[in-house]
């Protein structure tokens, strides 16, 4: 087997305790932080909007650090500054505490372990195959949420939320560490390998090599922006609608089971999508693949808005799941293509902080929306208009080439 299967794998690992024991322990530990440390469900609201900040102010500096083949090297120190974390959290002893861990060593510790470390790792091992192993790799951030909601449930039951918060760190630590020394390498040449395996690597799509890569430059290449608005524009929705499907679906009658069963089938379809995605777009391109997840998205949210029964308001969920599911792989497989392999950490951290506003905005948009309106009616078509306007930014999604080169993205 082909070694880079073995760095997708610990790149699954790496991203399912990043992002895990972050995001999807967090509405486990919500209520046990808040009790005992007397706090405001208002005041709950913010730790995971540091962490977001935090990680999109240091992504651009992580991409330049990994793509100077220092991936081993980041996702190690990055298990040990986020297993740390987690011991500093179990002994907060007040809110100013909780903002610093959560907006620190927690943030910091994600951001080098996951973040834009793990696609420029998988662009550097696969060319002709890179889709797939983006979609795989990335299948560890949506089975996170389907395992760490049992694990931190059992912890907390057993061991109060700070033996939790402990015990947790010991995954990042014990887990992710050991797998990153012993089994990542920054790049096949690294072992005397090419990459997908062949005999000699397969040919990167031509790239303009006077392009600049420094910060101040890329913000003044179009394609950057239109790469980082239609992605920002994609996963807008998924954003908002991932946390308050379910109270939507009671506003229309439904009952709490049946909201549940279709978050559920969203997650669940997030999470094959992404390797099926990934396939498809290296069969048949990145740039209509990406506007088949999008409109996949904009039909899924068709359908939920007013579903005429559970049938209908389960498949509309699938549908924007299974939309939503491509754009992760498709993000990384495109940049790779359009700024070229050697870039994509750059490029993926560069674009952090300006997408990062739209996709965070978008669910305090939709709840505003609805404690204005009493319905996320108005907010549920406007991210059906931007998905619109999304899929219309994706043509002037175009390689950067030299003269001599062939066009085309």
């Amino acid at each position: 087997m082909y070694y880079g299967w073995q760095i997708v794998g610990v790149t699954f690992v790496a991203q399912l305790v990043a992002t895990g024991t972050i995001f999807y322990s967090f509405g486990f530990l919500f209520l046990p932080i808040l009790e005992d440390l007397q706090l405001t469900r208002f005041q709950m609201g913010w730790p995971l909007v540091a962490v977001a900040i935090l990680a999109a102010g240091v992504a651009p500096w992580i991409g330049g650090v990994v793509d100077r083949g220092n991936a081993r090297r980041v996702m190690a120190i990055g298990a040990i500054v986020h297993g740390v974390g987690f011991l500093l959290l179990s002994r907060v002893q007040s809110y100013p505490q909780l903002l610093l861990v959560y907006a620190g060593p927690l943030a910091l510790g994600m951001a080098l372990l996951g973040g834009v470390v793990n696609p420029t790792l998988i662009a550097r091992w696969f060319v002709a195959q890179r889709g797939r192993a983006l979609g795989l790799s990335m299948m560890g951030v949506s089975f996170s949420g389907v395992v760490m909601s049992y694990v931190v449930t059992a912890l907390i039951t057993a061991l109060g939320w700070r033996g939790a918060a402990a015990a947790l760190a010991l995954l990042p630590v014990c887990v992710v560490l050991p797998l990153v020394l012993w089994r990542v390498a920054d790049a096949p040449s690294d072992l005397g390998l090419h990459a997908d395996g062949g005999d000699a690597s397969p040919p990167e799509p031509a790239v303009d090599p006077g392009v600049s890569t420094a910060l101040g430059d890329v913000v003044r290449v179009a394609a950057f922006w239109f790469v980082a608005l239609a992605f920002a524009l994609g996963f807008a929705p998924n954003s908002a609608v991932v946390g308050q499907l379910a109270p939507h679906a009671e506003g229309l009658g439904f009952s709490k089971v049946e909201a549940a069963g279709a978050v559920s089938l969203m997650a669940l379809m997030g999470m094959l999508g992404k390797p099926l995605f990934g396939w498809v777009g290296d069969r048949f391109g990145g740039r209509r693949t990406l506007v088949l997840c999008l409109a996949l998205q904009a039909g899924g949210l068709l359908l939920v808005l007013a579903p005429g029964s559970q049938a209908m308001l389960l498949l509309g969920a699938g549908v924007f799941g299974a939309g939503f599911s491509g754009l992760m792989p498709l993000h990384g497989l495109l940049v790779a293509k359009v700024f070229g392999a050697a870039f994509v950490g750059r490029m993926l951290g560069a674009m952090q902080p300006v997408m990062m506003p739209i996709t965070q905005g978008s669910g305090l948009y939709m709840g505003w929306i609805h404690d204005r309106t009493g319905s996320y009616t108005i907010a549920l078509y406007s991210f059906v208009a931007l998905l619109v306007v999304a899929a219309a930014l994706v043509p002037f999604i175009r390689r950067r080439v030299p003269p001599a080169a062939a066009s085309g993205a």
